[in-house]
């Protein structure tokens, strides 16, 4: 029987780039993530939200599951989240807004 993956959330996965040497200071943020960040994006339908790092390069590999249309790379109008993106800025390669770089990865294979 062939499942309907119609039905599934969306999943998201990207890369962002931290600066060297603040791996540390990356998890503690994170660690303290605000609670009205959290729940902004629950509201916006992200779920399962997690972030690696690959040590050898600093690189972040960021996944998400995605309920409805929008998730976290659709929220950078929100003022919560401008606010958030200020608070990384000196430890992650940014953009002229502040919002961290990211680079979209494509999927090619995925096990249901």
């Amino acid at each position: 029987m062939e499942k309907d993956l119609s039905t599934l959330p969306v999943r998201v996965a990207f890369t962002m780039k931290l600066k060297e040497g603040y791996r540390a200071e990356y998890i503690k943020r994170h660690n303290e993530i605000w609670p009205a960040l959290t729940a902004l994006l629950y509201a916006s339908g992200v779920r399962d939200y997690s972030i690696f790092l690959d040590e050898k390069t600093d690189t972040l590999f960021a996944f998400q599951r995605v309920i409805g249309k929008s998730g976290s790379q659709d929220l950078g109008q929100n003022a919560i989240v401008k606010e958030w993106w200020r608070h990384m800025s000196d430890i992650m390669e940014t953009n002229p807004d502040n919002s961290p770089t990211t680079q979209p990865l494509k999927e090619v294979f995925y096990l249901p």
